[in-house]
């Protein structure tokens, strides 16, 4: 199941399909990440955790990758069905 939901997930990051959070979008710049890095992280890094949400039920993954400059980080996101599309709920650098 894991290998069907990381191709999903890269397809749609390669479509464009995705949404990043208010937040992920501030922890992006606290860390000097990119949106290129989100997208670096979760089309060649690995999920490495799967997380459920107890209040919504959805399930959330962890990837862990490599940004354009080399450097370890976590993506954190979760497949929306309803508008078809990624949502990236936090990013950070692994330090």
């Amino acid at each position: 199941m894991t290998r069907h939901i990381l191709d999903k997930i890269r397809d749609k990051i390669r479509a464009d399909k995705y949404f990043i959070t208010p937040h992920a979008f501030d922890e992006m710049l606290d860390d000097n990440l990119s949106i290129v890095d989100i997208e670096n992280i979760i089309l060649t890094g690995k999920i490495t955790e799967i997380q459920k949400d107890f209040s919504t039920l959805e399930q959330k993954y962890k990837f862990i990758g490599k940004t354009t400059i080399n450097i370890e980080a976590v993506v954190i996101c979760k497949l929306d069905s309803i508008a078809n599309e990624v949502i990236i709920i936090t990013i950070f650098a692994l330090k």
